[in-house]
């Protein structure tokens, strides 16, 4: 229930200046009688200057301004009725209100009290940042419509609001908007996460973020930026590159559709606040520290209307997406019932919506703004694992659609076995293939199936003292051991297998060359067996070992790996024409060794690969290929690139549906690229250590495989929402 009320409050400021005074008397009235227990007179004296004077002729302390940071500053709102002010000239004076949208008519408008210009960002309740300017009268005239809702013609997006120091460390990831074209005129929006200003009585914001900006000659750019309000933003980049890491002419660059994470933190240890912001996709780290005495009672992730008109001048930034968000490290869970800010016109319920968010995710720890409509909520992922088995783990995952999902791997035992799961859109079937009784360990490793509900599930066993390729084919109620190449008596494994839709299957793994060096292994599955592929190793290598293989027609076959090459581990990539097998090796610039684990072949024309790259420590590696570029490192995903993790495993099912999964620091971490830019999604809380080791994409559906434990195995599945 939202009650409107139309308020007019008047402020008759008097400066009478002296050799070193003037006298401020501010008068508040309601032009509704019948409000006027709602707002009360308000008179402020204030005197320029420097006197020893503690109280008023009421006997009153007087008031003083802050210093906030380094400015002179203070706050008027209807509780300051009655009081004294000593304020020099030059100080910056904030109206508060936290009543609702206010409209502020000053007569006359210069000279004595202006209005300091700028694009600052707000804290919510304050609807102006004035300055005095020097001696004489004015009036100033606020138009206020009261509300009790969570409606603004400023803030949109999702705040938390507690006690005092309760509030510190925001973060967030979000993509740099793309704006609708410019047409309008001069127009702004600003993305940003921060400490502090949803709060009432919070006059002070430390934040940063980005800005999308449309001049008065409809040119669209971007800028970010970080403040310290009341202090006007620093714009990045304009103070040279010595805050950024790299030390880049880039630093501050900010382009449509760049991935970014933001930051404001304080730091127990040195009793300082950091704020960060990086551009994932141009790789700079910008970082500040500074001394902040705010409240710390309030998070906020927030686009608003930093035009200087708002609720009328805000740029059409489409959808903005605020991913993976921590309040003090954690996930904030947010209530769209209590949390929720939305734009309108007028700044209530009733007034035209302009910028709106979404719910939730499912996680609650993420939601999208649309500018003039609701959106959906971002992707996440929920939790439909296999529930009371056995100690199972899952080496693989594979999807042909939405009711015909496959995981596969194997039951601890001695001996332990193979096993795969099917899941048909509401629940998961286990099914055991056939085990080798004498062997330790069976496993299986890779799963594939195609659009008819054809299926192949591949791995080893044990039979001492050598390992044996091990592979299964799916009868439509069982599987079926069928026959594989073993080309070493020594040792055979396979590690992968790919179909599409046309009846070619590969499977992927190594084979002990006699005892000489390890040797790559791709065979096809020829309606009878798996039979060998003639290979070569890559110039340079003396053994490679294959990990993923990806099949987009007969003509256009992927497998990667890494080899024991001369400059040490390389990535292996092979190719498949149609005739023949041809491979390439190498490093991206940025590692000094290499690995692929996955790869899916989107096209004839675009491919992607997965994997790690350094170790020290381990980073996570993608390398794209487009026919144009050929093989690329795709560094403008930077999630996890200072920490130790690796990408298992990617898959998509179209050039803006691409699903990558590995590990971060023991923890999933999931990443979906939407043909323009990566953004990192959440998953929900598993039970530690996690090992993440599938993920499939079909319809649009991404589905996440893995285990959990390290002596008892619990498998998982996850499923995007």
């Amino acid at each position: 229930m939202f009650k409107k009320i139309s308020l007019v409050i008047t402020f008759v400021i008097m400066l009478l200046f002296t050799e070193d005074s003037f006298v401020l008397n501010i008068n508040a009235f309601a032009s509704d009688s019948s409000q006027l227990n709602k707002i009360t007179s308000t008179n402020i004296t204030i005197i320029a200057g420097n006197k020893s004077d503690k109280y008023d002729s009421n006997g009153n302390l007087i008031l003083h301004p802050s210093s906030i940071p380094g400015n002179k500053y203070i706050t008027f709102d209807s509780s300051a009725n009655g009081r004294t002010a000593e304020l020099p000239v030059g100080t910056l004076i904030s109206l508060s209100f936290p009543g609702g949208p206010s409209n502020v008519t000053i007569t006359p408008s210069k000279g004595i009290l202006e209005r300091v210009e700028g694009k600052y960002k707000f804290p919510q309740h304050v609807i102006g940042l004035y300055r005095i300017s020097g001696p004489g009268t004015v009036k100033i005239k606020v138009e206020t419509t009261y509300k009790s809702a969570n409606y603004s013609n400023l803030w949109s997006g999702y705040y938390q609001t507690g006690s005092s120091s309760s509030f510190t460390d925001t973060s967030s990831y979000w993509i740099a908007p793309t704006p609708a074209t410019c047409i309008s005129g001069a127009t702004s929006e600003a993305t940003w996460v921060g400490i502090d200003g949803a709060q009432v009585g919070n006059n002070t914001v430390l934040q940063t973020g980005t800005d999308a900006t449309c001049n008065s000659s409809n040119v669209e750019s971007n800028y970010a930026w970080w403040e310290f309000y009341p202090t006007a933003p620093y714009v990045i980049g304009t103070g040279g590159s010595t805050d950024c890491t790299p030390s880049a002419a880039t630093c501050g660059s900010v382009t449509n559709g760049d991935s970014m994470y933001g930051e404001v933190k304080y730091n127990t240890s040195s009793s300082n606040w950091t704020v960060t912001l990086k551009n994932l996709t141009q790789n700079w780290n910008f970082t500040t520290t500074l001394s902040y005495s705010g409240a710390s009672s309030s998070g906020e992730f927030i686009v608003e209307d930093d035009s200087g008109n708002p609720g009328a001048d805000m740029t059409n930034y489409s959808t903005i997406s605020f991913n993976n968000n921590l309040i003090n490290g954690t996930n904030p869970n947010f209530n769209y019932s209590t949390q929720s800010d939305e734009i309108t016109s007028d700044g209530t319920s009733t007034g035209t919506p302009i910028s709106v968010p979404s719910n939730p995710n499912n996680l609650g720890d993420a939601f999208s703004v649309s500018y003039g409509s609701t959106p959906s909520a971002p992707a996440s992922w929920i939790n439909i694992s296999p529930t009371g088995l056995t100690s199972d783990q899952i080496n693989a995952i594979s999807s042909s659609s939405p009711t015909n999902v496959w995981e596969a791997g194997f039951e601890s035992g001695s001996p332990s076995v193979p096993v795969t799961y099917n899941y048909n859109g509401s629940s998961w079937t286990k099914y055991y293939p056939h085990s080798f009784a004498s062997a330790n360990p069976n496993t299986l490793t890779g799963i594939t199936s195609d659009n008819s509900g054809n299926a192949w599930t591949v791995g080893y066993y044990t039979s001492f003292p050598a390992e044996q390729a091990n592979a299964y084919e799916w009868s439509g109620s069982s599987w079926t051991h069928v026959t594989a190449d073993e080309p070493s008596t020594i040792g055979n494994l396979f590690e992968g297998v790919s179909t599409d839709n046309t009846g070619d299957v590969y499977a992927v793994g190594y084979y002990n060359n006699s005892g000489v060096n390890i040797a790559p292994l791709i065979e096809k599955w020829n309606g009878t067996k798996f039979a060998q592929q003639a290979l070569s190793l890559p110039s340079g290598c003396t053994s490679v070992q294959l990990y993923g293989v990806s099949v987009f027609s007969s003509s256009d076959v992927l497998a990667v790996g890494q080899g024991s090459c001369t400059s040490g581990n390389k990535y292996v990539i092979y190719h498949y024409d149609g005739t023949s097998w041809t491979s390439i090796s190498g490093l991206p610039t940025s590692a000094t060794s290499a690995i692929l684990y996955s790869v899916k072949a989107i096209s004839s024309t675009e491919a992607w690969a997965v994997g790690s790259k350094s170790f020290s420590p381990q980073q996570p590696l993608i390398m794209h290929y487009t026919s144009g570029g050929g093989w690329q490192e795709d560094t403008s995903n930077s999630f996890g690139a200072t920490s130790i993790s690796l990408l298992t495993s990617v898959d998509a099912d179209s050039s803006n549906n691409v699903w990558v999964a590995g590990t971060l620091n023991g923890n999933p971490l999931t990443v979906h690229y939407n043909g323009s830019s990566w953004t990192q999604i959440s998953t929900p809380t598993l039970s530690s250590p996690v090992n993440v080791n599938g993920v499939a994409v079909n319809s649009g559906i991404g589905w996440l495989g893995g285990y959990t434990g390290s002596s008892t195995f619990s498998p998982f599945a996850l499923k995007s929402y």
